[in-house]
């Protein structure tokens, strides 16, 4: 994302961006309608959004796109941080887990 370039995101899976620091938005899809809690820019540039119901939605392009990798525990995610190349912490309902970004493909 450009400087000028916003994500909001929350309930109901609603995802919107900004390519003109907040003048205009435009309505992302996310094929989920689960609550999106928390974000993080991958250091390979992805993004990473996690939500409730084991939401994980991934974007390759800056977030105008986002795919969805749905986690088989379904467990409600409320933070994410990359902590080294290749993984990064989940944190909710499952407690704290390290996990591979090798996941994250997938379903991309």
């Amino acid at each position: 994302m450009g400087a000028e370039s916003l994500l909001v995101f929350g309930l109901r899976g609603n995802l919107f961006r900004s390519d003109d620091a907040g003048e205009a938005w435009q309505q992302v899809a996310t094929a989920t309608e689960a609550n999106l809690t928390d974000a993080v820019r991958l250091n390979d540039g992805r993004l990473l959004i996690g939500g409730l119901a084991g939401t994980l939605l991934v974007s390759r392009d800056t977030g105008s796109s986002f795919t969805l990798v749905q986690q088989p525990d379904r467990q409600g995610i409320s933070a994410l941080l990359q902590i080294e190349s290749g993984h990064f912490i989940r944190v909710g309902e499952g407690g704290v887990q390290q996990i591979s970004t090798k996941l994250l493909s997938s379903g991309e």
